[in-house]
């Protein structure tokens, strides 16, 4: 991320801090809500309180999340949008995300105010942010497909998401034991990775070997993919420690 982009996010932090309302980010992917938590971090740090930053996607498995800064609590309704988009031919087989990016954008909407793009079977769902609602209804074409658009409820857009849970067997939940188990690794590997920094849990990059997940918490380890841990669920005959876990395709 860029050093103008982490000072704008820290302005937006000390705005919420010091005036006391809530603070919208853009949109970020998971690597640079990282970075930026790390920049807060160092920036403020003892002034810095992680209950005062909620992230919002629109659902849990969003890969692109807005930072909202407010010590209340918050409604991700207030400041996030969706938006449906169809079309009327009977031809057309289906959008493609990089198609619908390029046509917001050339809009002249930003990309840090648009979130997941969702395709659904002869529809699409877009997230974005509520302050670029009346923009993000301007769309009327993708590609050369004329497209209708309507605003929808948060909950109204469909899950198309794959995950399968999944119960394994494991020496204990240290996190290098989970990661071995789930992508069939050597703990050797695992250790590895971690050690370069290519694992996160909660949006922060873990480095210790024997991190122990939470209950429901999401873990991405990158070039392989993502999984929740969600709790423990008794031992084996043999005294290995039965698990729960949930990865996403």
């Amino acid at each position: 991320m860029e050093k103008y982009e982490l000072s704008h996010i820290a302005e937006l932090y000390e705005r919420s801090l010091r005036n006391g309302v809530k603070t919208p980010s853009g949109f970020y992917s998971e690597e640079e809500l990282s970075e930026a938590l790390s920049y807060l971090k160092n920036q403020f740090k003892r002034a810095f309180k992680e209950d005062d930053v909620h992230l919002f996607g629109g659902y849990e498995e969003a890969d692109r999340r807005r930072f909202i800064f407010s010590s209340e609590e918050v409604s991700e309704n207030d400041f996030l949008g969706a938006m449906e988009i169809t079309t009327r031919s009977i031809k057309f087989t289906g959008f493609e995300h990089r198609q619908i990016l390029g046509s917001l954008m050339g809009l002249g909407i930003k990309r840090s105010l648009i979130g997941d793009i969702v395709i659904a079977p002869k529809k699409a769902y877009v997230y974005f942010a509520k302050e670029s609602e009346e923009m993000i209804l301007l769309l009327d074409k993708v590609g050369k497909e004329i497209v209708e658009t309507k605003v929808v409820s948060l909950q109204e857009v469909p899950n198309v998401s794959k995950s399968e849970i999944r119960s394994i067997n494991v020496p204990s939940i240290r996190l290098d034991a989970l990661l071995a188990h789930i992508y069939n690794l050597s703990r050797e590997q695992t250790k590895e990775a971690i050690g370069k920094g290519l694992v996160k849990a909660s949006q922060q990059v873990i480095y210790k070997n024997d991190y122990l997940p939470k209950e429901g918490e999401r873990i991405s380890f990158k070039g392989h993919g993502k999984f929740r841990y969600i709790g423990e669920n008794g031992y084996t005959k043999k005294g290995k420690l039965i698990v729960e876990v949930e990865i996403f395709s």
